[in-house]
């Protein structure tokens, strides 16, 4: 089935469940509307959704068009009125500056003042752009599997074009990404263009930015505004994410909130500690429950990704631990953890993004 095709029946079905649930609370013997005006209808709301963003969207440009050294463009999107763009790491490596296409059809240029490898993300600072249209951030935590969303970008050069979806799951990123959040997964098309751009409800709240994309386009990933609100304001005032690494496995959110003996059990639990790591010469172990790090609790993963952002380099952090019904302290020196590496632009296959300081093992 083509792509034209499967976007008709996502049409049809969305449409299908609109007019079932019309029927089903209009009052007895109220008509229920049509196929036609329920189609009509989710169109004008899509369309206008998309016009709506549209001025918040932006194309990016890096080196030369056309040539030795020419790279397709990506996408990215306002985030702040004052000139901040977001977009993806892997669209500017390594650059400076770039050149950055509004809609209003202005080019400007633009200043790299952040970059993460780690998350994927970017930020540039567009020059004299004058008042410019913010993207708003919603909540990806709340985002259900099954809900509508919108990727917007320009697949192959196509301006401000957008693909129609549903997130498909949330769970982990691919091997070597950042644990503790959940990634979106979207059947919404992401083609070489989408990188950077924003996946949105249809409330126009931005959940998650494109990033990642299997080769025939059945799949595209999206790193979740969660993980945004976390990275962004370091990228903006220091240009990078200092990751601490513990070399700890903690495994998902929902398997660390059991309850054991009646009681929600607080902290995360550790279910496997990397040989050689910080965590394992300190001393932690599998079973130990994480509570605490220099007195901050922990109450799911992304605790930990937060507490331990402060540089690495010569920190001991105090981690106090539940290890058979007693609590402790533990110190631990950090170790910064490793630059990724690999080619992550959308289009090709899932990638393998292995640290190089090392074993990658999926740990915090």
């Amino acid at each position: 089935m083509g792509a034209g095709s499967s976007t008709a029946w996502k049409l049809l079905l969305l449409t299908a469940g609109t007019l079932g649930l019309a029927a089903c609370a209009s009052p007895t013997g109220g008509a229920a509307p049509g196929p036609a005006e329920g189609i009509d209808s989710l169109s004008e709301r899509l369309a206008g959704l998309v016009e709506r963003l549209g001025p918040g969207l932006v194309q990016i440009r890096t080196g030369p068009a056309a040539g030795p050294g020419a790279r397709p463009p990506a996408a990215g999107f306002i985030v702040d009125a004052s000139g901040i763009v977001l977009t993806v790491a892997h669209a500017v490596p390594g650059e400076d500056r770039v050149d950055v296409g509004l809609s209003d059809g202005r080019r400007l240029h633009g200043s790299v003042i952040g970059r993460d490898a780690r998350t994927d993300l970017a930020v540039v600072r567009v020059e004299d752009g004058g008042d410019l249209t913010a993207l708003p951030l919603g909540d990806s935590d709340r985002i259900r599997v099954g809900e509508i969303v919108l990727a917007l970008g320009h697949p192959y050069g196509l301006l401000r074009a957008a693909s129609l979806g549903i997130v498909s799951w949330k769970g982990p990123p691919p091997e070597g990404g950042l644990p503790g959040f959940d990634f979106l997964h979207t059947d919404a098309l992401v083609n070489p263009g989408n990188s950077g751009g924003p996946l949105v409800n249809l409330a126009g709240e931005v959940i998650g930015v494109n990033s990642l994309a299997a080769r025939n386009g059945s799949m595209g990933i999206a790193v979740p505004a969660s993980l945004v609100e976390l990275v962004l304001p370091r990228l903006v005032a220091e240009g990078r994410v200092s990751w601490g690494w513990l070399g700890v496995d903690l495994g998902a959110d929902r398997d660390d909130a059991r309850e054991e003996g009646g009681q929600a059990m607080s902290g995360v639990l550790v279910r496997g500690v990397t040989p050689g790591g910080p965590a394992q010469e300190a001393g932690l172990a599998a079973g130990d429950r994480l509570v605490a790090v220099d007195g901050e609790a922990i109450e799911r993963p992304r605790d930990l990704h937060r507490l331990l952002m402060a540089p690495p380099e010569g920190r001991r952090a105090r981690i106090d631990v539940l290890r058979d019904g007693r609590r402790r302290e533990i110190e631990v020196s950090l170790r910064p953890y490793g630059e990724t590496g690999g080619d992550i632009r959308a289009g090709i296959d899932f990638p393998s993004i292995a640290p190089r300081d090392h074993r990658m093992d999926g740990t915090f």
